[in-house]
């Protein structure tokens, strides 16, 4: 995955801990089968804390989706005037696939604690994806660390 572009400055350490904190504790990580047969990296977070995902979209250059949701949860229907309540939620979505997750989860695994072996075997099965060497040129010139072949 290497490019020829330089990136304009490399994210810190902190940076990438920062990232990794966020995926041990908010994160999914899994991988997404296709049907040539092959599995995309998934890296992603949903949650109410926006500025946490605002953060993660200007590191990445990739946005968050807002998800509106609205509900009737059941009530109590023997002690209470109204059997359901109604339930208004708003919570956001970022997320990364393929090439752009695995440059993602190879510069922060080193940082990682619970998720580090789920990391691993996504970075594994994303080597050998196809990859679209756009993709990662954005990555990298983000500052994101180039992922080396092994």
């Amino acid at each position: 995955m290497r490019s020829s572009e330089a990136p304009s400055s490399e994210l810190a350490p902190e940076q990438l801990a920062w990232c990794a904190g966020v995926i041990d504790s908010l994160g999914l990580i899994k991988t997404r089968p296709m049907k040539t047969g092959s599995e995309l990296g998934y890296v992603a977070v949903s949650t109410t804390k926006i500025d946490i995902l605002n953060r993660l979209a200007e590191l990445t250059g990739v946005r968050s989706v807002m998800v509106h949701r609205e509900y009737k949860r059941l009530g109590c229907g023997e002690h209470c005037k109204e059997p359901h309540l109604h339930v208004s939620s708003t919570t956001a979505r970022w997320s990364l696939t393929g090439a752009r997750a695995v440059v993602f989860l190879s510069a922060i695994e080193p940082y990682l604690r619970a998720k580090q072996g789920q990391a691993t075997d996504v970075i594994a099965a994303g080597m050998i994806a196809p990859q679209k060497p756009a993709t990662t040129r954005k990555m990298y010139a983000l500052g994101w660390p180039e992922v080396e072949a092994s």
